[in-house]
């Protein structure tokens, strides 16, 4: 036994201490040996190391600090891979080590009968290097490719991520998501277009394109700082076609926040502001009959209730952006009219609102010339709009013709209308006559603001036909709710106050003009004057003659004056109309009156 096992250990030592072969010279020829007819010269002690273990955890090291100097970018798109993917960089490099600690331990434990090509110390060392090579390389490629992660088996992780991060309310953490977003938005967009609308990826794109769009920091940065990726959300929205009933939350909270936040690209443009210059955000969202169409951009979810708030500027913007899309849907006759009589509605609404608070601040004894000047402004900008700007819009252009005549065709003013647009107009203009009669008289504003409002209807009407006889017909109901039933708002007063300029003359303009000053002649001789003889009161017990009458106009004596220059030039009387003359209400429908 002592001569077996000694005869055996010397067979294991000996290559070791043999001084006289080339033990370790031919490795390069044992590793290539399926190319050198099988020619291997090599043993597996003693041999060189290129990669020791010491080196393998070098290298190992260094590669973990790459690791630790990954961005949230790179974190995102891994949590949202799957698990081999995101794990695939710890995986090579454990492997890398195992190879490593492999090839010391055939090189220091004898072992025999090891195949090609185990029996070569070099492959293990090749093999451990081409590892270590693709662990960091494997981070990158999987971290930095964001296509294609929106995906049937990935959505759900995807969605989940993206709350994840924008929950955080930090700039990098919501900046990577975005990124994410933006690179995989085309295919949440076409899963919302083409997908089942109960399947799973489907409700997830949904929801990301609502609660992510939503968040407070993403459309902070998407409407203020990120226009590339602005357009880009717009853009695929519009290409496929994804409407309010799809995702009702995100796009009207982008939209909303360009209309409210003052440093909002809405803003930023009008103010000429450096990168909002080079691409014309008015354009993108407004011109687009698409989006006009599947979202209310005007109304509820997008603006709604933010009347209240206004500024001049805001108002301006506002106006801008409505003009943009009456002008979109006069050329192309594309988009909706029910959402663009929004747009008229919302300014009413502030339009009102603004005339209540100037009355109440000037009952409280406020010059509200000086100190609401601001105020004054919106009323004036309001007014511009429909006096000026409307009237004027695209007047030398290409117009659709049907769309155009169709707009002549209006007969009722509503807010509601989804036939014309002109309807709108004639709401908003009635409405603003209406919210005048809160306000004092005495007021040079009040007569700027009149006059302007007016302006488009009594001088500009052969440029946008259409919105003044259904303007008329509801104005007249009023009128015959204010003298017969004695309620208010006495939308009388601003219109004897506009009218009451020709009445004294008698020589009245022969159109419709003429017709509406013998109109107001036979309303105020025929219709009004008993009830003033008889010293009638209102509903609130005021009297009718201080309630309906401006105050520049008066009745004594059986007749009616009117005062130039502001009340205080000559009081010219106001001629009756002629004998035989019927009511100025006949015809006037009180109980199917339009809502506004």
């Amino acid at each position: 036994m002592n001569q077996f096992n000694h005869s055996q250990l010397s067979s294991w030592i000996a290559p070791v201490i043999s001084q006289d072969q080339p033990n370790y010279l031919d490795q390069g020829h044992c590793l290539f040996r399926f190319l050198n007819k099988g020619y291997c010269d090599s043993y597996l002690f003693n041999v060189p190391s290129y990669l020791d273990l010491g080196g393998a955890l070098a290298a190992f090291g260094l590669i973990f600090t790459v690791y630790q100097l990954r961005n949230p970018y790179w974190d995102t798109v891994l949590r949202i891979r799957p698990t081999w993917q995101r794990n695939l960089f710890w995986l090579l490099g454990v492997a890398g080590l195992v190879v490593v600690l492999a090839r010391v331990l055939i090189t220091q434990i004898p072992i025999n009968y090891l195949g090609y090509p185990f029996d070569t110390p070099l492959a293990y060392e090749v093999v451990a290097y081409i590892l270590f090579v693709l662990s960091p390389l494997s981070l990158l490629f999987f971290a930095k490719r964001t296509k294609g992660l929106f995906t049937e088996k990935t959505s759900g992780k995807f969605y989940e991520v993206m709350i994840q991060e924008v929950s955080r309310s930090d700039d990098k953490s919501t900046n990577a998501a975005l990124e994410v977003l933006l690179h995989n938005f085309e295919d949440i967009c076409k899963s919302i277009k083409e997908k089942d609308p109960s399947s799973e990826i489907s409700q997830n794109a949904r929801a990301i394109v609502d609660v992510v769009l939503s968040e407070e920091s993403v459309v902070k940065i998407l409407t203020t700082k990120r226009l590339d990726a602005l357009q880009h959300i717009l853009f695929m929205v519009e290409e496929y076609d994804v409407n309010q009933r799809q995702c009702n939350v995100g796009v009207p909270a982008l939209v909303r926040n360009l209309f409210l936040d003052e440093g909002s690209f809405f803003y930023k443009h009008r103010n000429r502001d450096g990168l909002a210059l080079s691409s014309n955000i008015y354009r993108s969202v407004f011109e687009s009959p698409k989006l006009l169409t599947n979202f209310r951009l005007f109304g509820y979810p997008t603006l709604g209730y933010s009347a209240g708030g206004n500024s001049q500027t805001s108002t301006g913007v506002l106006i801008e952006a409505l003009s943009k899309a009456i002008s979109t849907y006069l050329k192309t006759g594309r988009g909706s009219v029910n959402h663009i009589n929004d747009g008229f509605k919302y300014l009413s609404k502030a339009f009102e609102g603004i005339a209540r608070k100037l009355s109440i601040e000037k009952s409280r004894g406020v010059d509200t010339e000086y100190a609401m000047e601001e105020e004054w402004w919106i009323l004036d900008g309001i007014s511009q709009f429909l006096g000026h700007d409307y009237p004027f819009l695209d007047y030398q252009k290409n117009l659709n013709t049907g769309i155009i005549e169709k707009e002549k065709t209006t007969t009722e003013a509503s807010f509601d209308s989804d036939s014309t647009i002109n309807a709108g107009v004639a709401a908003l203009l009635y409405k603003g006559i209406e919210s005048l009669s809160y306000v004092d008289e005495k007021d040079h504003m009040y007569w700027l603001t009149l006059h302007q409002i007016t302006h488009g209807m009594i001088y500009e009407d052969s440029y946008k036909q259409g919105y003044r006889e259904p303007f008329l017909r509801r104005l007249w109901q009023q009128i015959g709710n204010n003298v017969i039933n004695r309620h208010y708002p006495a939308a009388i007063r601003p219109y004897l106050a506009l009218i009451g300029f020709y009445l004294p003359k008698t020589d009245s303009p022969q159109n419709w003009l003429g017709i509406e000053i013998e109109r107001v002649r036979r309303l105020l001789y025929i219709d009004m004057k008993p009830l003033l003889d008889m010293d009638t009161e209102m509903v609130n017990k005021k009297k009718m003659k201080e309630a309906l009458l401006p105050i520049f106009m008066d009745y004594h004596d059986g007749k009616f004056f009117y005062k130039y220059e502001f009340g205080k030039g000559e009081e010219k009387e106001i001629p009756s109309p002629p004998e035989g003359s019927g009511s100025a209400l006949e015809g006037v429908d009180l109980v199917r009156r339009s809502r506004l």
